[in-house]
């Protein structure tokens, strides 16, 4: 396989992913898998748009578990990474 195919895929899996499929369809396939769909928390009915998908995945790749412990703390149970973005995570298919 060429290298670029290899830095391509790279790149895609590792930093694109996430983003792309949240923005694009609400979920990753692990969400999709649990039920979850992550949305825009002021319209609900409708995906994060790429730009908050990237700040979200940032975010939560640089803070990891604290991120996450932070939903035990936060009355409306958000994560560090969904206050940032805006977005919130919803369960049901």
């Amino acid at each position: 396989v060429p290298d670029y195919a290899k830095v391509i895929a790279f790149v895609f899996i590792f930093f694109l992913y996430d983003p792309l499929f949240t923005s694009s369809f609400g979920f990753t396939i692990g969400h999709y898998l649990m039920g979850l769909r992550v949305k825009r928390e002021n319209r609900p009915e409708r995906n994060i748009i790429l730009p908050a998908a990237i700040a979200r995945f940032i975010v939560k790749a640089t803070l990891g578990w604290v991120s996450l412990i932070a939903v035990s703390t936060n009355p409306k149970k958000k994560a560090i990474h969904d206050m940032i973005s805006g977005s919130v995570v919803l369960y049901g298919r």
